[in-house]
């Protein structure tokens, strides 16, 4: 009759309903901890490669600026207080940095200022710097933005003057 009686049984036990609570929990608990763990990883890949694309657009900014003086007839790079000047034809045209508009200034000669822009937005820049290297031909120009990140890179002249 006992055999009878287990054989008819169609409920579940509150053991059997604990355990399967148990692993319902776990797994979401899991999932919703993997979910949070790639949310992060997601916006730190997104800002990393907003700063690489801010980053690569400056380079090219400072290179137009650079490179515009070439076409000059007469031109020299001087260096002062690790900032960059070009003096063409009697004037000087520099680089300045404004750091609470995060701002970056640059001063074309007539024949280039209009072609190219004048200010560049570079979110989180603090100061921008020059080194030159193998007698004016080749200089290093090191960006300090964010909170003590550093980013750098190098223009050479193309001209031979």
């Amino acid at each position: 009759m006992r055999k009878n009686i287990l054989l008819n049984k169609k409920g579940v036990t509150l053991l059997e309903l604990v355990i399967g609570m148990a692993l319902v929990a776990i797994i979401s608990s899991t999932t919703i901890m993997f979910s949070k763990v790639l949310s992060d990883l997601s916006s730190s890949v997104a800002k990393s490669d907003r700063d690489i694309n801010d980053l690569s657009m400056f380079r090219e900014f400072i290179g137009n600026w650079f490179y515009s003086f070439d076409s000059e007839e007469n031109y020299g790079i001087t260096s002062n207080d690790s900032l960059l000047f070009v003096d063409a034809n009697g004037k000087m045209y520099g680089v300045s940095v404004d750091s609470t508009e995060e701002k970056i200034y640059v001063e074309y000669s007539e024949y280039a200022k209009n072609w190219y822009s004048s200010e560049y937005h570079l979110n989180g820049i603090r100061e921008i710097k020059f080194e030159c290297y193998d007698e004016n031909r080749l200089y290093k120009c090191i960006v300090m933005y964010n909170e003590g990140d550093e980013y750098s890179f190098l223009l050479s002249r193309r001209s031979e003057r």
